[in-house]
């Protein structure tokens, strides 16, 4: 495992603002790694969810800013745009961005 995802302290899986959208957010500790580690890490989970959702109309986005969100902690999203999904497909997105946040939490 790579000095980046040892920095993964925390996943939530929420409704993005405006209610189009679904977000995984994935909390890091700053310490010990370099914000560019981070960023690609969060490109890495988005291809994983892009590789898992290929069948699907949904947009797939990764915001590498990496928001400060206090006491040395930063946040990144990926983003599933759902702008025009039924109740199936976005059960089925949040459903998927649960499994990867489980899978890369161990």
């Amino acid at each position: 495992m790579n000095t980046a995802m040892k920095n993964l302290v925390g996943t939530e899986v929420r409704k993005g603002l405006g209610g189009g959208a679904l977000d995984l957010v994935l909390r890091w500790r700053e310490a010990g790694t370099h914000w560019r580690r981070i960023q690609g890490e969060t490109y890495r989970i988005a291809g994983r969810v892009c590789e898992a959702s290929e069948s699907e109309r949904w947009v797939v986005d990764a915001d590498v800013g990496c928001g400060v969100i206090g006491r040395g902690m930063l946040a990144t999203l990926v983003t599933l745009e759902l702008a025009e999904a039924d109740a199936g497909e976005t059960a089925r997105a949040e459903a998927l961005l649960r499994k990867v946040a489980t899978d890369i939490n161990g």
